[in-house]
């Protein structure tokens, strides 16, 4: 076989591959023996017609274009490996043609991954959006959402205003029929929620007890089979009442929290919030710290492979919507979107996914990051404690399903992500040092950012998961030397008897 290789922009190779007819006779036979079992022919059995009766049946065309389809795949995968490619997403075959000595003639077009040097990183800055410390007005507003919780409500003899709660009697009807969904008596009614129609609002604002409310409005999606019609809406306001918040008092959070003093409620929700900023910093940080590292290699992501994680977001979307017993089509009735308008919107994420997966995967790389059979077995365990069955068990289910690779794949992210928190500079919104000192909490299998999730880039003819080389490799490396226990639950007898268990399926 002979392989031409050219370099393209973009990080793109095009191979010219020829096959030779020596080369190509395997598939050849390969071929003939699968078409003879689909054929009915007078005086032979199926899968034991003779190549030249076939032939005369069916064409020996018929026979070469299953014989391609059969060597195309195994030539290509040997041409990357001669040219010594390392390729991400699936490879684009554009022509096919015969030789005139017989021989196979294609070309292709592959993406490889990009070389990306991260080296030192201590002069890049990173300024966040977040400030870690609350502001006053931030603990005041989760207090203000206590009140509101604690909140009860009084009969007064005024005007309704927004905010109040009225309680009324309700009619609709659309040309005179009752629609019975919309009526109903002393109903409970917040004015200014906007959880009916528009205009039921306006109409209660400054409505008074005893008032009898008329008026028409068009009914909104939410009304089901009625939606889009005009209906009349007769409305009897009975009571208004008024939202009464409790004081904050040492009484009022003594009284409704595990609390004994306002400044105790504080303090808990000025350090709840610092939890919540610290995460929503870290995303940040890692969301803004990837970009950067990407601009300043100059990673280029071509848009043959957006175009393929695109593809496999509308696969995920497809699948969960199938789950609840969604097509994509009612999804595209209900929002309103075309498929091309649908794909168009993932393409900004599809492209930070991607440009993800290659910043950590030369993170990894250059540092040298491996997940320990330690972290393995961690993870192992905590996957077995959420599923309530043994480690040993859920380890024999991980390796027969192939999915030990990926929790291994996922502590690589996880743990490169660490790596440049810890050697990047960043600052909060105040300018204050963020400094993330939980290195244990970056060890979490598939660590996710706040942008979206990683890419899964395609690597080779297989297409598997980025980043899944170094950590297979790792995780065989621990099962060689003896160590694939996924914690103290799981002994070497066990561990072996789940090889022996994966061997033999």
């Amino acid at each position: 076989m002979k392989t031409t290789a050219t370099t393209l922009e973009d990080n793109k190779v095009r191979l010219e591959v020829e096959v030779s007819t020596d080369d190509l006779k395997p598939s050849l036979d390969q071929a003939a023996r699968d078409l003879s079992r689909d054929v009915n022919i007078h005086g032979f059995r199926k899968g034991k017609v003779p190549r030249p009766v076939l032939e005369r049946h069916i064409g020996a065309d018929t026979i070469r274009q299953e014989a391609v389809r059969i060597a195309l795949p195994r030539a290509l995968a040997e041409a990357i490996d001669a040219e010594e490619l390392d390729v991400i997403g699936r490879p684009e075959v554009e022509e096919i043609d015969d030789g005139e000595d017989g021989s196979l003639l294609f070309t292709a077009t592959v993406d490889t991954r990009p070389e990306i040097t991260i080296g030192d990183l201590s002069d890049l800055k990173i300024e966040l959006d977040v400030a870690l410390e609350p502001t006053e007005d931030e603990i005041a507003e989760q207090i203000e959402v206590l009140r509101t919780r604690f909140a009860t409500t009084e009969e007064v003899h005024r005007s309704a205003r927004e905010d109040d709660h009225v309680v009324m009697n309700l009619e609709t009807t659309i040309h005179g029929d009752k629609i019975d969904a919309l009526t109903k008596s002393d109903i409970m009614y917040h004015v200014g929620s906007g959880r009916l129609v528009d205009k039921l609002d306006e109409k209660l604002d400054g409505a008074r007890a005893g008032e009898i409310l008329k008026f028409n409005e068009v009914l909104p999606d939410s009304a089901g089979e009625h939606a889009g019609e005009e209906a009349t809406f007769s409305v009897l306001v009975k009571e208004v009442r008024e939202v009464v918040k409790p004081e904050v008092t040492d009484e009022w959070v003594e009284e409704s929290s595990e609390f004994d003093t306002v400044d105790e409620l504080r303090g808990e929700i000025s350090r709840t919030l610092t939890v919540y900023n610290r995460q929503r910093a870290r995303a940040e940080a890692q969301e803004k710290a990837i970009s950067a590292i990407a601009e300043r290699t100059g990673l280029a992501i071509s848009e043959s492979l957006v175009d393929e994680e695109v593809d496999a977001q509308l696969h995920e979307l497809e699948h969960d919507l199938g789950h609840r017993g969604v097509s994509i089509a009612q999804y595209l009735q209900n929002t309103g979107e075309s498929i091309d308008d649908l794909k168009a919107s993932m393409r900004d994420v599809a492209r930070t996914r991607i440009r993800t997966s290659l910043v950590l995967q030369a993170v990894a790389e250059e540092n040298g990051i491996e997940p320990t059979a330690e972290e393995i077995g961690q993870q192992v365990a905590i996957l077995a404690a959420q599923s309530d069955r043994k480690p040993e068990k859920v380890l024999k289910e991980l390796r027969k399903t192939g999915r030990l690779g990926g929790i291994a794949a996922g502590i690589v992210r996880g743990k490169s992500l660490g790596w440049i928190l810890e050697n990047v500079s960043v600052l909060d919104a105040n300018g204050s040092p963020v400094d993330f000192d939980e290195p244990e909490a970056e060890l979490e299998a598939g660590a996710e950012l706040e942008a979206g999730d990683e890419a899964e880039v395609p690597t080779g003819e297989s297409a598997g998961a980025a980043g899944e080389g170094k950590a297979k490799s790792a995780a065989e490396a621990s099962e060689a030397a003896g160590d694939d226990s996924p914690g103290p639950d799981v002994t070497a007898e066990e561990a072996e008897e789940a090889e022996e268990a994966e061997s033999q399926t």
